[in-house]
Parts: C-alpha cells; structure tokens; sequence
C-alpha cells in the first residue's frame, strides 16, 4: 500500500481523537503512522504493514490500560 494512504489514516485518526473525549483513536493514529513509516521504506510488504498497524494499536491500548487502572498502595 502507498505511504500517504496509511498517513492520511493517521491524520484522520488523530483528528477523530481530538474530536471524541475517549483516548482510543491516538493508538490507531500511531498504528497507521507505524504502517506509514515502513511501508515508506519497504515496499510491497502489506501483511509487514498490517501487522506494524495492529501491533501499535494493541500496545498503545495495553499500556494506556495498565497505567490508567494501577491502583498503586504500599499497604
């Protein structure tokens, strides 16, 4: 897939993002920029850019996740 497609989907995103009060859509915007970046480098590689895009989306919600629900006690 063509760069630009995966960052034009970022940008929407992160416009979503703005727009909504959920704090969801920033994850997908830094998936599709992932997927952006090597798709820039390495060409032909749509499963490879999928892939980046998922993994961002997954990471950035795991730990957005486990950061806002830490319930930090010494006791």
């Amino acid at each position: 897939m063509i760069w630009y497609i995966w960052a034009i989907l970022g940008v929407f995103a992160v416009v979503f993002e703005i727009a909504t009060p959920t704090f969801f859509a920033i994850f997908l915007g830094l998936g599709f920029f992932g997927s952006a970046l090597i798709s820039y480098f390495v060409e032909d590689s749509l499963i490879l850019q999928i892939m980046v895009a998922l993994l961002g989306m997954f990471v950035g919600a795991f730990v957005f996740k486990k950061k806002a629900h830490c319930r930090c006690s010494l006791f």
